[in-house]
C-alpha cells in the first residue's frame, strides 16, 4: 500500500510539475505573443502616422501650386492687359500722326489750288 501512495505521490507530484512548466510556457509564448502584437501596432501607428504627414505635405504642396498657378494667371491677365493698353496707345498715335499729315496735305492742296486759281485769276487779266 505504501508503495502505491508512493508512486501516486511521484506520479501527482510530475503532473504538478509538467502542468507548471506547461502554465510558464504559456504565459511566456502569452508573453512573446503580446511583445510582437505590440511591435505591431506600433508599426501600424508610425506606418499611418507617416501617411497622414504625406497626405498632408501633398495637400500642402497641391495647395502652395493652384496659389502659385492663380499667381501667374493674374501675371499673365496683367501682361495682356498691358500690350493692349500699348496696342490702344500705339493707335491712338497713329491715328493723331495719319491726321495731322491729312490736315498737312490738305491745307498743301488749298495752297496749290489758291495759286492756280491766282495764276488763273493773273492770266485772265
Amino acid at each position: 500500500d505504501q508503495r502505491f501512495e508512493d508512486v501516486a505521490k511521484f506520479n501527482y507530484q510530475r503532473m504538478l510539475e509538467r502542468e507548471l512548466k506547461e502554465k510558464s510556457e504559456y504565459e511566456s509564448k502569452a508573453q512573446e505573443t503580446a511583445k510582437v502584437q505590440q511591435a505591431q501596432l506600433a508599426e501600424w501607428k508610425e506606418a499611418r502616422l507617416a501617411e497622414i504627414r504625406d497626405e498632408m505635405m501633398e495637400g500642402e504642396i497641391l495647395r502652395k501650386k493652384a496659389a502659385e498657378d492663380l499667381q501667374a494667371e493674374r501675371r499673365a491677365e496683367e501682361a495682356r492687359r498691358n500690350v493692349a493698353i500699348q496696342a490702344l496707345v500705339e493707335t491712338q498715335k497713329a491715328n493723331a500722326y495719319l491726321k495731322e499729315i491729312k490736315a498737312h496735305e490738305a491745307e498743301r492742296v488749298s495752297k496749290e489750288e489758291r495759286k492756280i486759281e491766282e495764276y488763273a485769276a493773273e492770266k485772265g487779266r
